[in-house]
């Protein structure tokens, strides 16, 4: 979100920060900063490979979630092996963080990319 746009959501000119970046998904297209396709997991199918190879045991990770998609996110982490995985809201109520716990070691299992 840009200042402008924050802006703009703190004084109540829009009334969801979702609606003030209404427009910055073109934007971000356009510059190949977005992903054209509908895996809206890629992302965090990402994360969750990295962390298999960056996290100690016990190590955490979190991140930030679309809101729509929380209960989708925290099952990918744990198909990935994680242990503990939680959803955390916001002050609205709304799945806004996922947190992961890497395991002692993770499985062999090998997972899609």
């Amino acid at each position: 979100m840009t200042p402008d746009e924050a802006y703009r959501y703190a004084t109540g000119r829009c009334a969801r920060a979702e609606l003030c970046r209404a427009d910055l998904r073109p934007k971000l297209l356009a510059r190949g900063l977005a992903p054209a396709d509908a895996d809206a997991l890629r992302f965090y199918r990402a994360l969750a490979r990295l962390g298999r190879h960056a996290l100690p045991p016990g190590g955490r990770l979190y991140a930030e979630l679309n809101q729509a998609l929380g209960p989708q996110t925290a099952d990918l982490f744990r198909a990935w092996g994680y242990t503990a995985v939680e959803l955390r809201r916001d002050q609205f109520g709304h799945d806004r963080m996922v947190k992961a716990v890497a395991p002692d070691s993770f499985p062999l299992q090998t997972l899609t990319p």
